[in-house]
C-alpha cells in the first residue's frame, strides 16, 4: 500500500489522518508513505518514500495529525 501526499513546495506540514496512520501501523512492512512536492509551473520533486513512517496510533479523539514536513523528508529516500 502506498499513501501519496502532495504538498506545495515550501509547505512546512503535512496532514495525515488517523485512518492512514492506523493502516500504516497494521500493514507495517507493506506500507509506504510517499511525499511529492509541487513547485511553480507544476514542477514536481519526488516522490520521497518513507518506510514505517509512524511509531504509534493516535488517541481515539484524534482525527488527523500535522507532521513536520522537513522532519519526514529528512528520513525519506528518493
Amino acid at each position: 500500500h502506498i499513501e501519496v501526499k502532495g504538498r506545495v513546495k515550501g509547505a512546512t506540514t503535512v496532514t495525515i489522518t488517523r485512518n492512514e496512520i492506523v493502516c500504516a501501523l497494521n500493514q507495517a512492512d507493506k506500507f509506504l508513505l510517499a511525499v511529492v512536492l509541487v513547485g511553480e509551473g507544476d514542477i514536481i520533486e519526488g516522490p520521497f518514500y518513507l518506510n514505517s513512517p509512524f511509531t504509534k496510533e493516535p488517541d481515539w479523539g484524534v482525527s488527523s495529525i500535522n507532521y513536520d514536513l522537513g522532519e519526514l523528508l529528512s528520513r525519506a529516500t528518493p
